[in-house]
């Protein structure tokens, strides 16, 4: 960076920025990355990742020569997971065969529609089918696909019949619900499963996001060491002479409402950047005036230490849960976790709202354990409870493909009272600005940000 230029700015410091810091800078070209506060890191994903986004991510690192991206293997850990729903309690994320002996076990109307003798089944021939299946939609849609051709005929390339077989009973019982205009067991189903695999979550899946979740129902699922990761991969980005700032902008210079300049609160001063990236969560007090085609949700963290009985039966043990009332409520579910040391992490989305209420929220979210809202059976008492605070943590619950990242225009915030507005969907409208974060989401899942991300670097 020379005089305070440079062709790249980069907002906001997690995997995805790094990613796209190492593309421009191994091109030759000049960039900042800027760990600005008012950009949250990102959560890309909830808990870990299945199959189909951890083979993505391999063919990404094939085409890079990233050997941190191609040895995720050795960061990763099996993540079973559960999911709750009034009496109702599934455990997935094993293998593909596990998954779908569970599904059958768990779900009596799946089985009758399923109609074949489960010790029928040839457990390796379903597990190297699918793993194929899986492997070549991930080479084709990083190789061979655009996201603007990004549709249901990817998923058709030599489906399995079993992934056939699920997509077409979950459709099927979706579809039950529309008509009839009453959200069943099945939607309810659904949209607790997104919720765990990913912060967008449709309240209204359509075709291809059905079958989406029907391979994430059905796949393996894993956590990865990504600290060390981003590590590994920051190493990368500063060895291409990429430059890392932590500090915060705070104004944009503006000369007939096009961004000239970002004014840092650091020694670096002004910044005059060719193109500007901003990565990760917006805050509510973001260097961008911002709204959302969707209900936003923050996030509150719990931990708790429940009786030992309960421990000793939930030993390991992570997921999400809610009763049927509760969802899409004000407190619509709760993510919890086994830490290890005898406490229990609970991750709990609030309705987001403006003003200092948050000694008025964490009243109605201990109340709501107390009373246990989300039927998890913890049996607490106020001093079971040790800690609770707010994050960084976001979720946007979306009406079907209605979603834009941050609707059609947002603003820059500038001191002096000027505004730029850009558009976020897109091509941007005035200046060469591009946000990538939840809000900008256009489905499916994590997946079709990849998708999108790609075309990007």
């Amino acid at each position: 960076m020379e005089n305070g230029h440079c062709e790249n700015l980069i907002i906001g410091k997690n995997l995805f920025s790094t990613l796209l810091g190492i593309e421009k800078a191994s091109k030759g070209q000049s960039v900042l990355m800027l760990n600005d506060e008012k950009v949250g890191n990102g959560q890309f994903w909830r808990h870990g990742l299945s199959e189909l986004e951890y083979a993505f991510l391999t063919q990404w690192g094939e085409k890079s020569y990233s050997l941190n991206l191609m040895n995720l293997e050795q960061h990763r850990q099996s993540s079973p997971y559960q999911l709750r729903l009034n009496n109702f309690k599934i455990e997935l994320g094993n293998s593909c065969f596990q998954n779908l002996v569970e599904l059958l076990r768990k779900v009596p109307e799946l089985f009758r529609f399923f109609n074949t003798d489960i010790e029928g089944i040839d457990k390796e021939e379903i597990e190297k089918d699918f793993d194929n299946y899986i492997n070549q939609i991930a080479v084709e849609c990083f190789h061979f696909r655009h996201y603007q051709n990004f549709g249901p005929s990817v998923f058709s390339l030599k489906r399995p019949w079993i992934v056939d077989l699920l997509y077409q009973f979950f459709w099927k019982k979706l579809n039950e619900g529309r008509v009839s205009q009453n959200f069943n067991f099945f939607h309810q189903f659904i949209f607790l499963a997104n919720s765990y695999f990913h912060p967008f979550v449709y309240r209204a899946p359509n075709e291809i996001e059905t079958l989406f979740v029907v391979l994430e129902l059905l796949a393996p699922r894993f956590e990865f060491d990504w600290s060390s990761i981003e590590t590994s991969l920051m190493q990368d980005f500063l060895s291409l002479e990429g430059e890392y700032v932590e500090a915060n902008i705070g104004e944009w210079q503006l000369i007939k409402s096009r961004p000239q300049a970002a004014l840092l609160d650091s020694f670096e001063g002004v910044i005059h950047p060719g193109h500007t990236f901003i990565m990760g969560n917006l805050q509510m007090e973001s260097l961008i005036g911002h709204r959302t085609d969707g209900q936003c949700y923050r996030e509150c963290e719990v931990v708790v230490r429940p009786d030992e009985l309960f421990m000793k039966a939930n030993r390991g043990k992570r997921g999400v849960c809610t009763l049927d009332f509760s969802v899409g409520g004000e407190l619509p579910f709760c993510i919890f976790k086994d830490k290890g040391d005898g406490t229990l992490e609970l991750k709990i989305p609030f309705k987001e709202i403006e003003g200092p209420h948050f000694p008025t929220l964490e009243k109605i979210v201990v109340e709501s354990l107390l009373n246990d809202r989300f039927g998890l059976n913890l049996n607490l008492r106020p001093d079971h409870i040790e800690e609770v605070r707010f994050t960084q943590g976001q979720w946007i619950f979306g009406p079907h493909r209605v979603v834009r990242g941050l609707g059609s225009k947002g603003q820059l915030r500038s001191k002096s009272k000027q505004e730029l507005s850009l558009k976020i969907s897109g091509e941007p409208l005035l200046g060469p600005i591009e946000y990538w974060g939840i809000e900008r989401n256009n489905g499916p899942g994590l997946f079709g940000f990849l998708m999108e991300f790609k075309s990007l670097v």
